[in-house]
């Protein structure tokens, strides 16, 4: 618990930067991210989708109960139960929420226009929403500084870093109206 404390710490000391500031320009815009840190939110995306859960929540395996923290805030290590809470983030050899995938799905078979930004392609189910969006004839446009194993399923590719490449893509697709 302390590891995740000093991170919650260094976190927190973290600012959003111009590509989680761009894409709240985008009307509608809902942010599905396997980032845990939680910058979408500090930024003002109101629709954040977290596939990997939050530093900024504790959890109580044994009772369910789920607390917001506050990296300024020193927390109570035990439930009520007496349990130890976990940090709300998906650990290897977790399962991700099922509800969460499928609210991620049904957004992404559903939008205008799917963008994926600086993903591996590796990490799964993530990495299998590109191939999901192509099926449902979605306008793809993937967003990462060197290409991916899955760069191929995109209709269009931008090489950039997404601090530079969404605040473009963004004053363009406006212009577009797409």
């Amino acid at each position: 618990m302390e590891f995740h404390r000093i991170r919650r710490e260094m976190v927190a000391k973290c600012n959003p930067n111009l590509g989680h500031e761009a894409i709240l320009e985008m009307e509608n815009a809902i942010v599905i991210t396997q980032n845990i840190d939680g910058l979408h939110q500090r930024a003002g995306s109101k629709t954040v989708v977290e596939l990997h859960g939050s530093l900024w929540r504790d959890r109580c395996n044994r009772c369910g109960i789920e607390r917001k923290l506050n990296p300024r805030e020193n927390y109570n290590l035990r439930c009520d139960c007496g349990k130890y809470f976990r940090p709300d983030i998906v650990w290897f050899g977790d399962p991700l929420k099922e509800n969460i995938i499928n609210q991620a799905v049904n957004l992404i078979q559903n939008c205008q226009v799917f963008i994926s930004v600086g993903t591996s392609g590796l990490v799964w189910p993530a990495a299998g929403f590109p191939e999901l969006a192509k099926r449902a004839g979605i306008y793809s446009i993937e967003i990462n500084p060197e290409p991916t194993n899955i760069s191929h399923l995109f209709d269009e590719r931008i090489q950039d870093k997404a601090s530079v490449a969404i605040p473009k893509l963004v004053k363009r697709l406006k212009q577009n109206k797409l």
